[in-house]
């Protein structure tokens, strides 16, 4: 069984980066994200209907495979082995790297944990916060 590399320190990301998504008077209320074989995820305003994307997070370093949603949460998972998770709250970053490229990420119901698929043929349960692996 492989197991991730200690995470770094959690990097502050520019305010400009991740941020709550304002857009003229109020909040944006329908968004959409998407991950792209260019390493970025977008956030587009649906109802606006610009071209231009809302929002561009570019840390990957390989095309992104898989993107999921929490309240404030966007969790990413990458060809580069890395899993991404963008707090919107608090405008950081976690990554972890699990040595293979990542195919599929999930949360947990209880929101507490994270679940990675790679390509290797593993399934790995991280410990959302500490990133730690998990059974």
């Amino acid at each position: 069984m492989a197991f991730p590399k200690p995470r770094p320190a959690r990097p502050e990301l520019p305010r400009q980066r991740v941020q709550s998504l304002q857009c003229g008077q109020g909040a944006v209320r329908a968004a959409r994200f998407n991950g792209s074989i260019d390493s970025s995820v977008r956030c587009w305003d649906c109802r606006s209907r610009r071209p231009d994307p809302v929002q561009v997070l570019d840390e990957a370093k390989d095309g992104i495979s898989s993107v999921k949603l929490s309240a404030h949460e966007i969790l990413t998972g990458s060809v580069d082995g890395r899993v991404r998770r963008y707090d919107l709250r608090a405008g950081q970053l976690c990554s972890d790297y699990l040595g293979s490229p990542v195919t599929s990420v999930c949360f947990s119901k209880d929101g507490q944990c994270v679940l990675a698929a790679s390509l290797d043929s593993t399934l790995r349960l991280l410990d959302k916060d500490t990133g730690e692996l998990l059974g």
